[in-house]
C-alpha cells in the first residue's frame, strides 16, 4: 500500500512537471500516456491573452493600399485568429474533401465565401515546384549532365570493375546497377549471391517501390531503385572495407564520389549513417559514427539522409515502433518541450531548411508576428494541423533522400473598418521558405554554376515546367519573400531581414501580389494534393504506418480586432482612432490539407496512383483511416 501511494506521488509530480515545461513554450496542457505498446498525446490548447500582445505605434508605418480615400496605419493594430466550429447542416460544402486548391476555390467561389489564401495553399504550390526542382536535378546528376560531377551510375560502374573478380561486392554492385539497366559480366560463382541481392530488395517494397514524383517517367523510377538499394546499410564492414579501398586508392573516383556525398548532404540532408569515405583501418563502425556524429552505426554506398523526426523516433523506440503510438503527436510534443529544435544544425541540407519554415506553426511565440496577432485554440489547432501536412509534404519530396488624392474637402471616414488579409498571416513561415530556397539556390549555383543550372528545366508528371530552373528557384524565393512582405503590410508590423540579406523588396511583393491575384488559373494548384509515406515499420505485427494527406478541405477563419488600427486622411500628418462602431470583423475560407496517420498491414506502401485511387475510393477520412486498418 505505502509503495502504490509512493508510485502515485511520483506519476503526479512527472506530470505537473510536465504540464509547466509545455505551457512555458505554447500555453498548452499536455496530457501523456505511455505504455509498451502505446503512446498517445492529447494537447489542450488555450487562447492567447491580450496582455500578452506588445505591438507599438509607428507613425510611419503606413499600408501600401487606401482605404475608400483614407490612408491607414496598423502598426498599433492587433488582430485575433479564431477557426469557428462548422455547421455541416448548413455548409455541406465545409466538410468535403477535394482533389486540389482550385477543387477547393472554386467551391467557395459558388458558395460566395470571401476565400483568404492559406499557409497550405501558398505551400501547395511551391511543393509542386519542389517535385519539379529535386526531379530535374536528379535526372541531370544521375545522367551525367552536370558539369563537375560524375554519374553515380559511373562511379559505381568503375568501382566494379577495379574490384577482385569474385569479390562478394561485385555481386552487390552488379545487382544495383541492373536497376540502373546495366549488365556487367560478374564470374558464375557471384550469379546466385547477385540473384539473392535483387530478390531481397525486389520483396520490401518499402524500399524498392518508387512513390512521389519518382513515378512520373522510366528514369525517375531507376534513379529511385538504384539509389535506394545502394543505401542499404551494411553493420560489419567486409564488403565496405573492399569498396572504401577501391575509391581510396584512386584519387579522382575518390573526389566524384565525395562531390556526390556533398550534393546528397546539401540537398536533403547530411547522411544518416557512415559513407565509404569516412571508413578507417584500425576503427569500429562505432568509433566512427561517434567521431563523424552520424545516427546509425553502419554505412552505406551512398547513405540515405538523416532527419530529425528519424532520429527522434529511432531514439524513442530502439526496440520497435510500439502498436498504437502516434508518431506525428510524438514529434510535436517533442518539439512543443523543446526536446526537438527545428532549426537548422550546422551542416544541414534543404530539407531541414525547410522543416524550419514550419517551426512557427508549433510555436507562435518565436515568430516576429506574435506581437501583433492572438490566437484562439481554434486556430492553433489548424496551424498544428498545417504543420502535420506540410511536414508530410516535404519529406515525400525528399522521400528518396530522404518550399490618388481627391482635390475636394477631406473624404468621409470609412463606415467599416476590418482586418484586410491577403493571405494566412504566417509571416514567419514565409520568411524561413524563402531562406530556405535562398540556401538551396545558393549550394546548386556553386556546385553546378548559373548557366548550367538554367540548362535545366523543372519537370511535371507529363511535361517540364517550361522555364529555366534557376530562373525559377530564384522567381519562387522572391515570391516567398513577397508573401512575408505582404503579410508584414496586413498586419502592420515593419518586415526585418538578416544582415546580408539582399532582398528587392518591391519586386518580391508585386511578384507575390500577382501570384495571389492568379491563384484560380495556377496549373500547380490544379494538382491532386493528396500523398503519404511511410514513417515505421512494426515487424511484431508486420504493419507499416504512414502519414498522408488524404485531401483539401475548407475551414472557416475569423479575424477581428483586438486593438484597431488608426487612420487618416491621405497626405494629413495626424492618425485618428478608429470608432468602435465601425471596427468589423472579417470570416474567410481557407483551403487545407487534411493529415492522418494510417496504419496498414504488411511491409508495404501506396504509391500515388494507388494512394489516391484508395481516397477515391472511400472518401471520408473515417472511412480512409478505417479502410487503411483492414
Amino acid at each position: 500500500m505505502k509503495r502504490a501511494f509512493i508510485a502515485a506521488v511520483c506519476l503526479f509530480a512527472l506530470a505537473i512537471g510536465g504540464w509547466v515545461a509545455f505551457t512555458t513554450f505554447y500555453k498548452v496542457v499536455v496530457k501523456t500516456d505511455y505504455h509498451p505498446h502505446k503512446s498517445a498525446v492529447d494537447l489542450e490548447l488555450q487562447d492567447d491573452q491580450v496582455s500578452e500582445l506588445k505591438a507599438v505605434f509607428d507613425p510611419a508605418l503606413v499600408d501600401k493600399r487606401l482605404l475608400d480615400e483614407w490612408e491607414v496605419n496598423s502598426s498599433g493594430a492587433t488582430l485575433k485568429l479564431d477557426c469557428p466550429d462548422m455547421k455541416v447542416d448548413r455548409n455541406p460544402e465545409l466538410d468535403q474533401l477535394y482533389p486540389g486548391y482550385i477543387d477547393a476555390i472554386a467551391a467557395a467561389k459558388k458558395s460566395r465565401y470571401d476565400l483568404l489564401p492559406s499557409a497550405n495553399l501558398v505551400d501547395g504550390a511551391a511543393k509542386q515546384f519542389d517535385d519539379g526542382l529535386y526531379a530535374a536535378i536528379d535526372v541531370a546528376v544521375f545522367s551525367g549532365k552536370v558539369p563537375g560531377m560524375t554519374s553515380p551510375v559511373a562511379v559505381v560502374e568503375k568501382v566494379a570493375a577495379a574490384l577482385p573478380s569474385k569479390s562478394e561486392a561485385v555481386a552487390f554492385l552488379a545487382a544495383a546497377l541492373e536497376l540502373a539497366g546495366k549488365q556487367i559480366e560478374i564470374d558464375p560463382s557471384l550469379e546466385n549471391s547477385k540473384s539473392k541481392w535483387r530478390s531481397d530488395f525486389d520483396q520490401n517494397e518499402l524500399l524498392s517501390k518508387p512513390i512521389g514524383f519518382y513515378t512520373w517517367n522510366e528514369d525517375l523510377k531507376w534513379i529511385w531503385k538504384f539509389s535506394k538499394f545502394l543505401q542499404h546499410e551494411f553493420v560489419d564492414d567486409k564488403i565496405p572495407n573492399e569498396l572504401a579501398a577501391v575509391i581510396r586508392g584512386d584519387a579522382a573516383l575518390l573526389s566524384d564520389y565525395q562531390a556526390l556525398m556533398r550534393h546528397a548532404n546539401n540537398m536533403t540532408n547530411p547522411a544518416n549513417c557512415l559513407s565509404l569515405d569516412q571508413l578507417q583501418s584500425g576503427k569500429t563502425l562505432h568509433d566512427l559514427s561517434q567521431l563523424h556524429n552520424v545516427p546509425a552505426e553502419a554505412v552505406a554506398f551512398f547513405p540515405a539522409s538523416s532527419s530529425k523526426e528519424n532520429e527522434l523516433f529511432e531514439r524513442l523506440f530502439a526496440n520497435g515502433l510500439p502498436q498504437g503510438v502516434n508518431l506525428m503527436s510524438v514529434l510535436i510534443q517533442k518539439v512543443l518541450s523543446g526536446d526537438v529544435d527545428l532549426q537548422p544544425r550546422e551542416g544541414a541540407g534543404w530539407y531541414d531548411h525547410q522543416v524550419s519554415a514550419l517551426e512557427t506553426l508549433l510555436l507562435p511565440s518565436k515568430g516576429a508576428e506574435n506581437d501583433k496577432l492572438l490566437f484562439t485554440a481554434k486556430y492553433k489547432k489548424r496551424l498544428l494541423e498545417a504543420f502535420k501536412s506540410m511536414i508530410t509534404k516535404r519529406r515525400e519530396t525528399h522521400a528518396r533522400q530522404l518550399a490618388a488624392l481627391k482635390e475636394a474637402s477631406a473624404p468621409r471616414l470609412p463606415t467599416v473598418v476590418r482586418p484586410r488579409l491577403r493571405v494566412e498571416p504566417c509571416a514567419s513561415f514565409y520568411l524561413r521558405t524563402a531562406r530556405a530556397y535562398r540556401f538551396v539556390e545558393n549550394y546548386l549555383e556553386s556546385s553546378l554554376g548559373r548557366e548550367s543550372l538554367n540548362q535545366l528545366v523543372g519537370l511535371r508528371e507529363t511535361s517540364d515546367r517550361g522555364m529555366p530552373l534557376g530562373n525559377e528557384l530564384a522567381n519562387i524565393r522572391n515570391r516567398f519573400y513577397g508573401l512575408y512582405l505582404i503579410v508584414c503590410d496586413d498586419i502592420g508590423m515593419q518586415p526585418e531581414f538578416a544582415d546580408g540579406e539582399t532582398v528587392d523588396v518591391d519586386a518580391c511583393y508585386d511578384l507575390a501580389q500577382l501570384w495571389l491575384d492568379e491563384i484560380e488559373s495556377n496549373i500547380d494548384l490544379g494538382l491532386d494534393t493528396r500523398v503519404s509515406v511511410p514513417v515505421g515499420h512494426n515487424s511484431m505485427e508486420n504493419t507499416t504506418r504512414l502519414w498522408s494527406t488524404i485531401g483539401v478541405r475548407l475551414a472557416k477563419l475569423d479575424v477581428s480586432y483586438i486593438n484597431p488600427p488608426r487612420i487618416r486622411p491621405q497626405g494629413e500628418l495626424e492618425w485618428q482612432d478608429v470608432k468602435s462602431r465601425s471596427v468589423k470583423r472579417s470570416s474567410y475560407v481557407i483551403a487545407v490539407d487534411e493529415f492522418a496517420e494510417l496504419t496498414i498491414k504488411g511491409a508495404r506502401t501506396f504509391n500515388r496512383d494507388e494512394f489516391r485511387a484508395f481516397c477515391d475510393q472511400h472518401k471520408s477520412r473515417e472511412a480512409i483511416v478505417a479502410a487503411a486498418g483492414e
